[in-house]
């Protein structure tokens, strides 16, 4: 039985290693326009395990703390950070940086996000939405950590070394909280099966129209995979990307 998203991860990878998981297209108005990005399980997995690795060493995560993810929902460096939180156990109190959604600086422990706050008290990680990123493309605040230059040192491999219940909350959106439980259910309730069926029109591709990590996870949880786009594709893009991707029609 699957209860973590860690073990979703583990399912995924032992399943098929190497098949499309995320694929990720920018059309947003930044410099990253036109990035497209395609992660396995297990690349997936390797980047989670590098996230999972710094926050444990750097902020010592564990079950119970609050981490405040303010990044784009639509974006692949999004989800393995949340990842990252919840295989420590950790509770994301997740806000989208691409919107006018009000992150509550007070509300968590540790801050990872692409617009820095060089007045938060904890800790805090610098993500750069450059798929080649190297540095930091903002000034990074005395005391955090720069995602693009730090990650990439921590260990591919991560094993948790504890597990959160499943009464334990594990997302926080706009007020709205989510069990561990119910964070990997296919269908929002309950826990998905290992037994799920990855030939059935449910593990196939899809694209989430206004996606966030915890949608992706739920599709990830029935054997599935994702397409996010971030931003707004031009008239009739959409439908040729989704085409060109083999996806389900939203």
């Amino acid at each position: 039985m699957t209860t973590t998203p860690w073990q979703v991860l583990e399912t995924m990878t032992r399943r098929d290693a190497t098949a499309p998981r995320l694929t990720f297209y920018d059309r947003s108005d930044e410099e990253t326009r036109g990035e497209r990005i395609e992660l396995s399980a297990k690349v997936l997995t390797n980047w989670v395990s590098k996230g999972a690795g710094l926050l444990a060493e750097e902020f010592d995560v564990e079950i119970g703390t609050r981490v405040g993810i303010d990044l784009p929902a639509a974006h692949w460096r999004t989800a393995y950070w949340c990842l990252a939180a919840w295989s420590l156990g950790a509770c994301v109190v997740f806000t989208d940086s691409d919107t006018d959604e009000v992150r509550d600086e007070a509300g968590f422990d540790v801050l990872v996000t692409n617009v820095p706050s060089p007045d938060f008290a904890g800790g805090q990680v610098v993500v750069t939405l450059e798929m080649l990123a190297r540095g930091a493309s903002v000034a990074v605040p005395a005391g955090a950590l720069d995602d693009a230059r730090e990650l990439s040192t921590y260990p591919d491999h991560f094993e948790p070394f504890d597990v959160p219940s499943g009464s334990d909350v594990a997302w926080i959106r706009a007020g709205d909280e989510v069990t561990f439980r119910d964070l990997v259910s296919p269908s929002g309730s309950g826990a998905a099966s290992e037994s799920d069926d990855t030939g059935s029109s449910e593990a196939a591709r899809h694209y989430l129209p206004a996606p966030d990590p915890a949608q992706m996870l739920r599709c990830w949880a029935r054997g599935g995979s994702v397409v996010v786009v971030r931003g707004h594709a031009a008239p009739g893009e959409l439908d040729a990307l989704l085409a060109q991707e083999g996806v389900h029609a939203p």
